[in-house]
């Protein structure tokens, strides 16, 4: 009886000295992450500390756990304690700025002395969204589609980024801007027209960064047949007014490429090659599901990748890659894909060792496959129509030296 007490009692005046701060039972800092003096910290890291032993979980906090850049101006962020592994972590609410430092900081009362470390940031982000299926209120597809909903996923969106990550680079939209154009007259676009494409143009531009875009099926849709519940597309005589409105309303070529950072970026063309012509399953008036790319857009793409630059690709169909099935890709199977036969498949084995990753949308769903030397595709999930839902979008962090990247979901960042 008496060797039990003695325990108790013992482990009672441990408790008390713990409580009371005493220096010799403050805990040790086993590791931290970024490690002290880190250079290459992206832009979405999280900051955490591994203790030695358990700590006060009330003393960890906003006001304990700090974390500021060089010149004093303190990150905001969700503060938070694992009892499992005895560690704390500062996740920020925000992506942190390019090619900065910070300073990460615990107050005393956590360890009995104030403890610091520093990392800086490198690379830089850029954002994928896909399949915005903008619409107007009236317009004749509006009994089959909720235009009201997806202006709505693409606004929230929107907000979304330039809250949560304003130091991206750029957002990039994989096809399916719109619904349907309905005209390819271009004195129907410009400053104060209420179209598809320019209502696009006028959410879009609330970003607080650039934005570029791929075309897809939808984008050289010209009207929609209520009668059948089908929409109406492009005839080969069209596409070069079709793409004269986009030149018009957004500045781009049906196809073309950006250089940042050292890389290159290309914006392609799935829409218009040799299987154009092809119905869509299911309906009549219908065409261009099936992906294919012109030959003098594969001949383009081939002199440019020529230059050996490590290189991004978007476009809208998704194409096959190893180990997977085309209806792990889409509803429809190679109806949706890029044409197996296509002449992009001959360029792209060429320059595998170029391609960082590609980025496609079409089918509405998160989905990821890899080419032959292991470099990602990812299928963009829609804010429109279908599965369509605000926030579905890829941020991706880039380190252009070694052509390193991540990719985060928006759900990893934390609510405040």
């Amino acid at each position: 009886m008496h060797y039990v007490c003695f325990h108790v009692i013992a482990a009672c005046i441990f408790l008390l000295s713990s409580c009371g701060g005493s220096p010799e039972n403050f805990p040790e800092i086993l590791s931290t992450n970024p490690e002290n003096e880190s250079g290459r910290c992206s832009l979405t890291t999280s900051i955490s500390v591994n203790f030695a032993n358990q700590i006060i979980p009330e003393n960890i906090s906003s006001e304990t756990f700090t974390v500021r850049d060089d010149d004093g101006n303190y990150v905001q962020g969700l503060v938070s304690y694992s009892l499992s592994d005895l560690s704390a972590k500062f996740s920020p609410y925000q992506s942190l700025k390019k090619n900065t430092k910070y300073i990460a900081e615990l107050h005393e009362s956590i360890l009995g002395r104030k403890y610091s470390w520093s990392f800086s940031t490198y690379g830089f982000i850029f954002i994928v969204m896909s399949d915005t299926h903008i619409r107007i209120p009236g317009a004749p597809d509006n009994q089959y589609y909720d235009s009201r909903r997806n202006e709505f996923n693409l606004v929230t969106t929107i907000s979304y980024i330039n809250e949560r990550f304003p130091t991206a680079d750029f957002v990039v939209v994989t096809g399916d801007l719109v619904g349907t154009l309905y005209s390819t007259n271009l004195n129907h676009y410009g400053v104060g027209k209420d179209t598809p494409v320019d209502r696009f143009k006028s959410l879009m531009n609330k970003l607080s960064m650039p934005f570029f875009v791929a075309l897809g099926n939808h984008d050289y849709l010209v009207g929609f047949d209520t009668n059948a519940g089908e929409a109406i597309s492009a005839m080969d005589w069209q596409i070069p007014e079709m793409e004269a409105v986009w030149q018009k309303v957004l500045e781009i070529p049906p196809f073309y490429l950006i250089e940042h950072e050292g890389l290159h970026f290309y914006f392609l063309n799935s829409v218009t090659g040799s299987k154009r012509g092809l119905s869509c399953p299911y309906e009549t008036r219908g065409r261009m599901c099936q992906g294919s790319f012109s030959s003098n857009q594969m001949e383009w793409l081939e002199q440019n990748l020529a230059s050996g630059a490590k290189s991004f690709l978007f476009f809208h169909h998704p194409i096959r890659t190893p180990g997977t099935s085309p209806f792990d890709w889409t509803f429809y199977g190679d109806s949706y894909m890029v044409d197996q036969y296509d002449e992009f498949y001959s360029i792209l084995s060429k320059h595998l060792s170029q391609i960082l990753a590609i980025f496609v949308g079409h089918g509405h769903s998160p989905m990821k496959g890899n080419l032959e030397n292991g470099s990602p595709v990812f299928e963009t999930p829609s804010t429109g129509d279908l599965l369509g839902s605000a926030n579905a979008m890829y941020v991706v962090n880039v380190f252009p030296d070694t052509g390193e990247i991540s990719i985060i979901s928006p759900q990893e960042f934390p609510l405040h």
